[in-house]
């Protein structure tokens, strides 16, 4: 557990990444994955990208006017990877950044509405990329995507104990599939060949629990109700009973936002946007018109993030009373805080 402090650094310190005064009619900045939300979903980490940078950004959702907040600059490196940490706080932030001198590199913050502060600067390891970090449920292991040319290894998972000062390598290679964990030792990845293993990780032995061959066209999802789901033409299937969860009128595509309770997706060639429970029962089935690309689904205010169509307006709507909002236009405002003068 984190002890509770108050040295953070001031935001108004901080801002090197942005200048206050900057234009704040200016279209060269956009809002891009990676995102991700906080456990207590009060705080949404989201990218912001130029032709120059692309950092990491605290979007605090929960406040009556959201603000957004920098925390890296161009001196951290390129954003790669970021992931909440499972504490007692909801407030531990993990950052990858590219190598930069040969090494990408951890940092993990400490995020409140009145700063940050970065607990840990870890060298990763030389000569690699890693990308897609992933806690498992307490907190204790990082997962993650590591890319090392050198030794013609691409796209394998690898675990760490120490925010990455120690990693523990794999055979296996994860593709372009999601790290799904279930409790704290157990995690599920899916290859390019559409096969889903269930990997399990005791002190540094890692080993293959069971492999699922599905067929083509299998997605892993995400989880339900603390269960891994797929993604198959119509259907969306718990993975390790391959219990049917729910069935479409048409092929359930992207995108999609998955919390562990609930579920948003689209069906392809509508604008139907379905929200389903962790037991695959349908809650609301909404219009949503337009091309939008997920950020999340909040909980507690039963609503679907997404972005604009230019990628610079995040906008919310709400399932229940079926309308949406502007939660935050990066073209309107300076790149700050609230807090800063």
């Amino acid at each position: 557990m984190l002890a509770k402090t108050s040295n953070y650094l001031p935001i108004i310190v901080c801002l090197s990444l942005f200048s206050t005064a900057q234009a704040t009619d200016d279209k060269s900045f956009y809002l891009t994955p990676p995102w991700t939300l906080s456990p207590d979903e009060k705080k949404l980490a989201i990218t912001v990208y130029s032709d120059e940078m692309r950092s990491c950004n605290i979007l605090f959702i929960d406040e009556a006017v959201p603000f957004l907040m920098p925390i890296t600059s161009q001196h951290d490196g390129i954003l790669m990877g970021a992931a909440w940490r499972p504490s007692d706080t909801n407030s531990t932030l993990s950052l990858i950044t590219a190598p930069e001198d040969d090494r990408a590199k951890m940092f993990e913050y400490q995020i409140s509405e009145a700063g940050f502060r970065i607990l840990e600067k870890v060298p990763l390891k030389k000569d690699c990329v890693f990308v897609s970090p992933a806690w498992n449920d307490d907190g204790t292991i990082l997962a993650m995507r590591m890319t090392e040319p050198f030794a013609n290894r691409y796209g394998h998972l690898v675990f760490s104990y120490d925010n990455g000062r120690t990693i523990i390598p794999t055979d296996f290679n994860i593709g372009g599939g999601n790290l799904v964990w279930k409790g704290r030792s157990t995690i599920f990845i899916q290859d390019a060949n559409y096969v889903i293993y269930e990997i399990k990780i005791t002190g540094t032995t890692v080993q293959l629990e069971k492999k699922r061959a599905f067929g083509r066209g299998v997605h892993l999802a995400g989880r339900l109700g603390g269960q891994p789901i797929y993604f198959k033409q119509n259907e969306i299937r718990r993975v390790e009973n391959n219990d049917l969860l729910y069935t479409a009128k048409d092929p359930v595509i992207g995108p999609y936002a998955n919390d562990d309770g609930y579920i948003v997706f689209s069906v392809r060639d509508s604008n139907e946007k379905i929200l389903l429970n962790d037991q695959g029962k349908e809650l609301y089935r909404r219009i949503i018109d337009g091309k939008k690309q997920f950020i999340t689904f909040v909980e507690k205010q039963q609503a679907l993030y997404f972005l604009d169509e230019n990628m610079q307006v995040i906008k919310k709507y709400n399932f229940a009373d079926q309308t949406t909002s502007t939660v935050y236009n990066i073209t309107a405002h300076s790149i700050t805080s609230k807090n800063n003068k």
